[in-house]
């Protein structure tokens, strides 16, 4: 699974919806989904941030001594 997007991209992104660029075309031309852009806007809108979020979960693994 690739990484999360740039903040660099995700700023350009709303900046581009913010100066008038319709979603379909702003999609387009950075190559993201329209889901994407939503979510950008949302997170920038509620939040003031389009910084990712942290990926994953724990990278240990807990196993009993019955399994072993």
């Amino acid at each position: 699974m690739p990484g999360p997007r740039s903040t660099d991209l995700r700023k350009r992104v709303v900046a581009a919806i913010k100066n008038g660029m319709p979603r379909e075309d702003t999609a387009r031309i950075f190559s993201v989904s329209e889901g994407s852009i939503g979510r950008w806007l949302r997170k920038d809108r509620e939040q003031r941030s389009v910084e990712p979020e942290p990926m994953g979960g724990p990278n240990t693994v807990v196993m009993s001594d019955e399994l072993l």
